[in-house]
């Protein structure tokens, strides 16, 4: 029979067994910890996703630096010295302000000294000289006048002769030595060839001749009822009155006034700045010619003119008193009539403004 063994020898062999076995459990995870990392296999097939590519590195134009970062891609390096600004604009600028004060001072005592030239010429002393001379001539004479400043009056008067009376004037100038300068200065001459006799006053009219006055030549002419006038004129007024023939007039600056007179072929009047009156009658088959280029015709002729008229104005307006012919608008601002100014026309009657007015009445 098998003998028993106590229960204390049995918990004794089972507490010998189980420290052995916590022994070698430690063991064996002191030596799991000291031993080298095993990578785990997988146990089925594994997916990798790709790295993206990294950027190329930003090169300068001269390649790598040696050292630090590549320099700003745009600018100069920052160890570049740094340009100063420019400030020649300054002095230009300074330059044109003080040019144009310049300029203008200039301006003002030049205005300032024809002003003070014009209001000497107004309201100083005027002082005259004055001179008559006679010719005498035949037939039908030629009155030929030049003037560069001054009115020029021409009346009929006894036959075959022929008056010329000139005023020599000087204003602004305060002695009498400077008076006899200025007025010898003053050239008219008068002569005859044959039966045309011709005046001519020729002189400086400007501020900056040397004399501080005012200078004019005024000359009064009679001559026979029946003579050709020419008139050149500068500057000044023209009055004609009681002269029969050939009309060959232009006035550049001045208002030109014929009276009773008898317009010969051929006859010619202009002006350029300037009023006109014309007062007469057209011979007999004969033509005339009128143009101003500012200023105003007044035209005045006997109802029964045998002649056409053709009155035109490039700025302005026409205007028929006394015929029935009618005024076309060639356009917003001129106009224009044509038609005869009597039965059976001989000649034609030329009337041209560029800016102005035409008015023909009858007389």
């Amino acid at each position: 029979m098998e003998r028993l063994k106590p229960p204390g020898d049995v918990l004794t062999q089972e507490a010998s067994a189980g420290a052995a076995t916590i022994e070698n459990r430690r063991a064996e995870v002191a030596g799991e910890s000291s031993a080298p990392e095993r990578a785990i296999a997988p146990s089925g097939p594994m997916f990798t996703a790709a790295r993206p590519p990294s950027p190329p590195p930003i090169m300068p134009p001269g390649g790598m630096p040696p050292y630090g970062s590549a320099p700003p891609r745009y600018g100069p390096p920052p160890w570049a010295p740094r340009r100063r600004r420019s400030n020649a604009w300054v002095w230009w600028l300074i330059g044109g302000v003080v040019g144009a004060f310049v300029l203008l001072g200039l301006l003002v005592a030049l205005v300032g000294s024809l002003i003070g030239a014009w209001v000497g010429s107004v309201s100083g002393p005027r002082y005259t000289a004055e001179s008559t001379q006679t010719f005498a001539v035949t037939g039908t004479p030629n009155m030929v006048v030049r003037d560069t400043a001054g009115n020029i009056t021409l009346r009929s008067g006894d036959a075959g002769q022929v008056t010329v009376h000139v005023t020599k004037a000087v204003r602004g100038l305060v002695n009498e030595a400077a008076q006899r300068h200025a007025l010898d200065g003053v050239t008219v001459a008068t002569t005859r060839s044959g039966d045309t006799v011709n005046v001519t006053a020729d002189f400086a009219t400007s501020v900056f001749d040397g004399t501080p006055g005012h200078r004019t030549v005024d000359l009064l002419i009679t001559v026979p009822a029946g003579a050709n006038v020419a008139i050149t004129a500068a500057a000044g007024n023209i009055d004609v009155a009681h002269i029969a023939g050939v009309y060959t007039v232009d006035a550049a600056a001045g208002n030109i006034t014929v009276r009773d007179a008898t317009f010969a072929d051929g006859s010619r009047l202009s002006a350029a700045a300037g009023n006109m009156t014309l007062e007469g009658t057209l011979a007999s088959g004969a033509s005339m010619d009128v143009s101003v280029s500012a200023g105003n015709v007044d035209l005045r002729l006997p109802a029964q003119t045998h002649a056409d008229l053709d009155a035109r104005v490039s700025v302005g307006n026409v205007t028929i008193h006394g015929w029935s012919i009618p005024v076309n608008r060639s356009s917003m601002v001129g106009a224009s009539a044509t038609g005869p100014l009597g039965g059976d026309p001989r000649g034609t009657v030329h009337v041209s403004v560029s800016t102005g007015n035409i008015d023909v009445r009858q007389r």
